[in-house]
């Protein structure tokens, strides 16, 4: 990279660094949520498994095909009596 490419990366890097610092003022957190906290173990592992492809052999799936499917469904009724 030659030094006027170097300058503009520089310049840019600077550029973004003061719009995260100004942006960071004028910001409202009040709508947010944190939705986890992990480790970076923990997110590795997590990562891994979502990439992870769950891969089932022709066997496997013969052998789970065959097996009995039962449905349940429960019902519940209330009986209420309206009176005019």
């Amino acid at each position: 990279m030659d030094k006027q490419q170097e300058l503009d990366c520089q310049r840019t890097l600077e550029g973004l660094e003061e719009l995260a610092t100004f942006m960071s003022y004028r910001s409202d957190c009040s709508g947010l949520r944190i939705l986890t906290i992990e480790t970076v173990v923990e997110a590795e592992r997590r990562e891994s498994a979502e990439r992870r492809a769950d891969v089932i052999s022709i066997e496997r799936r013969r052998r789970l095909k065959h097996r009995p499917i039962t449905i349940s469904k429960e019902l519940r009724f209330n009986d209420l009596n309206f009176h005019s």
